[in-house]
């Protein structure tokens, strides 16, 4: 291993030669991924909208679950610590304004 040091000229010699050798790479590497976007990408953009279309009945029958879900918690979570542990994302503002509401009327003002 040489003990030479390196001049800040030859450094910049250095970076630059990197640098265009990367520049290089790089136009060939984004020539490649445009080709991929512009054939391929379109097909499978289709391939999944045709998987969804599918999918739609599944789809409506969870909305309808989580909307049943979402009533059902507005009359069961009135605790703000039981907030924390409900199956559903129970942080939604409709259901936590309807549980503060619920807590002001039994006398208790939940933390904010």
């Amino acid at each position: 291993m040489s003990t030479e040091k390196i001049t800040p000229e030859e450094l910049d010699e250095i970076g630059a030669a990197v640098g265009k050798a990367l520049q290089e790479k790089w136009d060939e590497s984004l020539e490649a991924v445009c080709d991929y976007v512009n054939v391929a990408r379109p097909t499978a953009i289709l391939q999944m909208c045709d998987a969804l279309e599918a999918k739609d009945e599944e789809i409506e029958t969870y909305r309808k679950a989580l909307k049943a879900s979402e009533s059902e918690l507005k009359k069961t979570c009135y605790c703000c610590e039981l907030l924390r542990n409900c199956h559903l994302p129970c942080r939604l503002n409709n259901v936590r304004e309807a549980n503060k509401a619920a807590l002001k009327q039994k006398g208790h003002i939940p933390k904010e």
